[in-house]
């Protein structure tokens, strides 16, 4: 377990916003830094504004990672059309390749499970490679993917599930 064994996943609680704002930043700046600033990043990211209501007062459900007293990660589940979507899965960029993702993919995984539910969804951009990795070494099917063109620039989502 390595890497694993220093971190833990708890539920978000709302002193965590700040953090979880942090990483979705820190995530902005290295996959869409031609976003930065961008006025329509606050409407494309409302969930993450405010998780509490968002995920914990609705359908869904939260997660934190941290390590000691610091958060180094997140996700989010949402309940569309009766599947799970997982959502905004987040390491922080220091703690990267150490477990941490595979980790909190397993735990959002168990938890379904334990919900029975039948399958899981998840999108990611292509350039996102590890997290396409990610997905496809933990046996998440690609359904199918989307264009959009935002400002002269094309992004290219991939739509994945799992059944469990």
């Amino acid at each position: 377990m390595g890497e694993q064994t220093k971190v833990q996943i708890r539920s978000f609680q709302r002193e965590d916003q700040e953090a979880t704002l942090s990483l979705q930043d820190e995530f902005i700046e290295e996959f869409f830094p031609e976003l930065m600033g961008d006025p329509r990043l606050h409407e494309w990211n409302k969930d993450i504004y405010d998780i509490y209501s968002s995920y914990m007062k609705s359908d869904g459900i939260f997660w934190v990672v941290e390590k000691g007293k610091e958060i180094v990660g997140m996700g989010g589940i949402k309940i569309s059309e009766g599947a799970p979507v997982l959502s905004r899965i987040r390491v922080k960029k220091t703690e990267r390749g150490k477990g941490i993702g595979t980790f909190l993919l397993k735990h959002m995984e168990e938890y379904c499970l334990r919900e029975k539910y039948k399958k899981i969804l998840v999108d990611t951009e292509n350039h996102m490679v590890t997290a396409v990795k990610l997905y496809e070494s933990h046996n998440y099917q690609r359904i199918r993917e989307t264009k959009e063109e935002i400002d002269g620039k094309i992004y290219t989502t991939y739509f994945y599930e799992k059944y469990l």
